[in-house]
C-alpha cells in the first residue's frame, strides 16, 4: 500500500438510507458509513483487483515514480434506496471486446448485502463522455426496478 492510490476514490451520499459510500478509484472495494459516522461495513465490485497496481520505476538519482498511470476500476458513484451505482472501467469476460468504445458500462449492487445485481451501458457519442451520473427516480420492488 502506497498510502496515495490504495486510498483514493470518491464519497456518493444515500438520501433515503442516509449512509455515505466511499468508493475506492483503484480496487474493487467500497466501505459504508452511517449519519454518525459509524462504519457500518465494507463491500466489494465485482472487479477482482483488491490491491492498486502501480508500475514504478527507479531513476539514476535514486527517485523513484510511477512507470505507467494506474488503473484505476472505478470512476464515479451515484446511492440511492440502498443501491449503489458504480461507473466501472472494468471490461467484463462476456462482454464484446469493443463495448467500451461508445458506452460507459454502470454495475449497481444492494450495497448493504454487498450484492451485484447487473450491470447496463450508458452510450456515449463522439467526444461527449458522461461526467457525472443523476439519478431521477428508483422504485425498488422484490426485483430492483430502476427508472432513469
Amino acid at each position: 500500500m502506497d498510502g496515495v492510490f490504495d486510498t483514493d476514490g470518491t464519497f456518493a451520499y444515500d438520501p433515503i438510507i442516509k449512509n455515505v459510500i466511499y468508493t475506492y478509484f483503484y480496487r474493487n472495494e467500497y466501505r459504508i458509513i452511517d449519519s454518525m459516522l459509524q462504519d457500518k461495513g465494507r463491500g466489494n465490485t465485482i472487479d477482482t483487483i483488491s490491491t492498486a497496481q502501480l508500475s514504478t520505476i527507479h531513476l539514476k538519482d535514486g527517485t523513484t515514480k510511477l512507470d505507467a498511470p494506474p488503473l484505476k476500476l472505478n470512476n464515479r458513484q451515484i446511492a440511492y434506496g440502498g443501491f449503489l451505482f458504480n461507473d466501472s472501467n472494468s471490461q467484463a469476460k462476456l462482454d464484446p471486446r469493443d463495448i467500451r468504445k461508445n458506452n460507459r458500462i454502470i454495475d449497481v449492487y444492494d450495497y448493504r448485502a454487498n450484492r451485484y445485481h447487473y450491470s447496463f451501458t450508458v452510450p456515449e457519442e463522439g467526444k461527449e463522455k458522461i461526467r457525472e451520473m443523476w439519478l431521477t427516480s428508483v422504485r425498488c420492488q422484490n426485483d430492483l426496478d430502476t427508472s432513469f
